[in-house]
């Protein structure tokens, strides 16, 4: 069986803290204040690239890391 693909997201500069403890599984991100779309969340959408909503603000890495690992996903930022 396959791993479960860890969203971007996780990995990404613009994703805040949730405010308050009574809501641990929020995800707040400062291109979605309104949520996440589920594409972007489970994997399925390469946010490096322009998604609908996002206001212009991309996946942006914390670390090397997290940019490989978007890599590995997605493939090369430049690749088709």
């Amino acid at each position: 069986m396959d791993a479960p693909v860890r969203a971007i997201c996780d990995g990404c500069r613009h994703l805040q803290p949730a405010a308050g403890a009574h809501r641990p599984a929020t995800r707040i991100c400062i291109a979605y204040p309104r949520g996440i779309p589920p594409d972007i969340q489970e994997g399925r959408a390469d946010h490096r690239r322009p998604y609908p909503g996002d206001h212009g603000l991309r996946f942006d890495p914390r670390t090397p890391r997290d940019a490989e690992y978007a890599e590995r996903l997605f493939g090369p930022v430049g690749g088709s």
